[in-house]
């Protein structure tokens, strides 16, 4: 079983030195408050948000850009710490040990983690990527504010714009659900590849056989004369061109390695005056030298932090550094494909200069062609007739698996519809709800309605996928609901609502949060793990203890 679980989550505010952090069940958990408005929807959110999600909106006064955040979770029983600063992820293992690039690269071994393979096509380019990390989490998390205008997991996390709505979130789910088209398209494309080849060569062996046979009766091949003076000199005149293009093209790559080269001075002496501020504290300051990354002047610690704009605060000043290693690894990146790039341009450019000399020294080119072409000949039209036989044999083999899983696809989506219908109507007859007597399996248009009603099919629906996922995936990734409270709803109708929680939600086979005010407890039958919170959420005498608990990154 591929599966993620949150142990414990650290949040910690370092420019007002306030932290707390909070431990969770591997089971069902409940965030609880004695009212609105102290912290539930902020922790909620808080742990997504440290997983990589773009959240779209944070109650007032709570700003996770500023915080660290830091979760400590198992991934196939494997223990990780994932910290977030703003837009720098890290995680840390008894193995691995690095900051991503960029969240492209986090959501990528985040999937690889999990044995997940989820690609999606964007807006802007057809061939599928590797889905960021908000995708994956979009249909476990029912945002408070997101998550009830009727919209189904297309508001809740930035970024999701960009995959068209033939694709999002229907080829997500699907996948989830194991009825993803992707093995069946991946068959499809591989028997369209292997036809296009085998039809190509088919076409190449008549052409290598009318060769053969045409040079058979009559011993010579006209189309095979030198080209002549002019057409030689054409040729030169536009290796000569394309010579003078390239070489432009190298100043300007020249000019971009030299300028990723100063960048990249820059930050490392920045790093380094980073890292000496960062030395132990019992080491005398007066001892130990900044230098200037610019002037190359030696700098007291406080010149120094004030030209990097810092507090004398460590996990300020190792923020910074960790956004530099960030930095300095990007730049990297870039010097070794502007470098790479140079090469190339280089070796064009000597092949273009070869052309030329050979071109110069023809004087003559002799008309004829050895006998032995015909046997040449023979052997290339039996190589690729073999080459046929064996693409033909896999094209009949990728027809029979096509059969195979179109069949298998058929029966567990209509395995999927009979357990989607039995849930639409066990929920839709505990809620009272009637909005989604003709919503269909896989149908994810927007939610008509408004107030309670539309609160109740919303709730239904976000249920009957949960419950599908949760029982057909491979992959347990924890679910929450951040409350379903958005409108005024009445004492039976919310009682009903609370029924639906306890009875599809908190009973799922995997990690659960809900978010509940302490006085609607009752309403939740079971006994489940309580995580309590008040307000401010953030504690002053807990900074000292959690931040030294906050992970630091070198190179």
């Amino acid at each position: 079983m591929n599966q993620l679980i949150i142990n414990k989550i650290s949040i910690v505010d370092y420019e007002n030195k306030k932290a707390n952090s909070f431990e969770f069940n591997e089971g069902p958990n409940l965030i609880i408050s004695e009212q609105n408005g102290q912290g539930k929807s902020s922790l909620v959110k808080s742990i997504y948000y440290g997983l990589g999600c773009q959240l779209t909106s944070f109650p007032k006064d709570w700003k996770p850009q500023k915080y660290i955040i830091q979760l400590y979770v198992l991934i196939n029983g494997e223990s990780y710490i994932i910290k977030r600063h703003n837009k720098v992820i890290s995680i840390k293992s008894s193995e691995d040990s690095f900051i991503f690039k960029n969240f492209r690269d986090y959501s990528e071994w985040l999937q690889i983690k999990l044995g997940m393979s989820l690609k999606l096509t964007s807006k802007v380019q057809y061939e599928p990527k590797y889905a960021y990390v908000d995708a994956l989490m979009s249909p476990f998390y029912v945002d408070q504010d997101k998550g009830w205008s009727g919209t189904l997991y297309k508001e809740t996390f930035d970024g999701l714009g960009q995959y068209p709505a033939s694709v999002f979130p229907k080829d997500l789910i699907d996948y989830y659900l194991g009825i993803s088209n992707e093995e069946l398209n991946n068959m499809k494309s591989q028997k369209e590849d292997f036809s296009i080849k085998s039809r190509s060569l088919l076409q190449k062996i008549s052409q290598i056989e009318a060769v053969y046979n045409s040079y058979q009766e009559q011993n010579e091949i006209v189309e095979s004369l030198p080209k002549d003076v002019e057409e030689l000199k054409i040729e030169i005149d536009y290796y000569i061109k394309k010579t003078n293009e390239i070489s432009l093209e190298i100043q300007k790559v020249t000019k971009g390695i030299e300028k990723t080269k100063l960048e990249l001075d820059i930050h490392r002496q920045d790093k380094n005056e980073l890292e000496l501020l960062l030395l132990d504290t019992s080491k005398r300051f007066e001892d130990i030298k900044y230098e200037c990354s610019y002037c190359h002047s030696y700098l007291t610690r406080e010149q120094s932090l004030t030209r990097l704009e810092l507090e004398d605060n460590r996990l300020a000043i190792n923020s910074l550094k960790e956004s530099l290693v960030q930095r300095i690894s990007l730049l990297e990146e870039s010097l070794i494909d502007k470098q790479s790039k140079l090469y190339e341009l280089s070796e064009k450019v000597a092949a273009y200069q070869r052309k030329i000399d050979e071109i110069k020294e023809i004087k003559d080119i002799e008309n004829y062609i050895s006998q032995s072409v015909l046997v040449e000949l023979g052997k290339l039209a039996r190589k690729e007739s073999i080459a046929k036989e064996i693409l033909d044999k896999e094209i009949a083999q990728l027809n029979n698996d096509i059969r195979d899983l179109q069949s298998e696809l058929r029966h567990h989506i209509n395995s999927l519809e009979g357990d989607y219908e039995d849930l639409k109507n066990n929920l839709s007859s505990l809620l009272e709800s009637n909005g989604l007597s003709d919503r269909k399996f896989r149908d994810y248009k927007k939610l008509k309605g408004s107030g309670t009603n539309l609160n109740k099919d919303l709730l239904a629906i976000y249920l009957i996928y949960m419950n599908l996922i949760a029982s057909n995936s491979e992959f347990k990734i924890p679910f929450a609901i951040d409350s379903f409270v958005k409108n005024e709803i009445d004492t039976i109708s919310q009682e009903r609502m609370f029924r639906a929680i306890g009875s599809y939600f908190l009973t799922l086979k995997t990690q659960t949060f809900f978010s509940v005010i302490r006085e609607n407890l009752y309403k939740i039958d079971g006994d489940y793990c309580k995580i309590r919170v008040e307000s401010p959420l953030l504690k002053e005498d807990r900074y000292e203890e959690i931040s030294r608990e906050i992970i630091e990154f070198g190179v």
